[in-house]
């Protein structure tokens, strides 16, 4: 269970909205990441530079080495390693949320970045 720093009863209003800024953050770097493939990625020549730029820079903030996201999840009161896990291993909920062509074209972009993912989850 995540307790949101902002729906605790004993949080003063500038964390309060702080927090609701962060998830919105966190929230919107996911959708990013999770876009559909665009022309380049569907027919397989994609690299970083031709993939989707919304998608590489919400990659890279999700999952990069000095990113500032966990800061932003542990803020908002969210382990940064089970967002980046539950993005990673796509439950079923998960998958029907984003839908599974855009989970596996966002498991191609974290190759084609190069991405340890199993380093981002410890």
């Amino acid at each position: 269970m995540i307790d949101f720093l902002s729906t605790r009863p004993t949080t003063n209003a500038d964390d309060a909205a702080c927090s609701r800024l962060f998830a919105a953050v966190i929230a919107q770097a996911i959708w990013d990441a999770t876009k559909a493939p665009n022309a380049a990625e569907k027919a397989g020549e994609a690299n970083e530079i031709t993939m989707d730029a919304d998608a590489f820079s919400a990659l890279r903030f999700l999952f990069g080495k000095r990113s500032v996201f966990p800061l932003y999840a542990e803020f908002i009161g969210a382990d940064p390693r089970d967002i980046r896990r539950a993005l990673v291993e796509g439950n079923p909920k998960m998958q029907s949320e984003i839908g599974r062509r855009n989970w596996r074209a966002m498991r191609a972009r974290l190759r084609m970045m190069n991405v340890n993912v199993e380093e981002s989850l410890k």
